[in-house]
């Protein structure tokens, strides 16, 4: 099962999400979960979140496993620099269109 993460970061805490990720493409490519990561940079937000009009949005692929959930979910709860995120379960023929594009 492959899933996909979708985080907006806090653009004044570049630093502290730029560490976050290292961290977290280190930890899934010693368990072989690691896919992909793109960055998608810079957005302005529909509407203000947590008092922010901008966010840097990054997306992640990753193969699944019970332990690499609650891994990132522990690891998330705990970054002030995560403004949101969502985990989203995709197809395999759909990751291909999605890392292409």
């Amino acid at each position: 099962m492959i899933y996909e993460i979708i985080f907006l970061f806090n653009c004044l805490k570049l630093n502290d999400s730029f560490m976050f990720l290292k961290n977290i493409k280190e930890y899934l490519k010693k368990k072989e979960k690691f896919i992909e990561c793109c960055n998608l940079g810079i957005k302005n937000l529909s509407y203000k979140i947590k008092n922010l009009e901008q966010a840097n949005y990054v997306v992640l692929f990753f193969k699944r496993s019970n332990k690499i959930i609650e891994y990132l979910k522990s690891k998330i709860k705990y970054n002030e620099s995560i403004i949101r995120f969502l985990i989203i379960k995709i197809k395999k023929n759909e990751i291909i269109k999605k890392i292409i594009e």
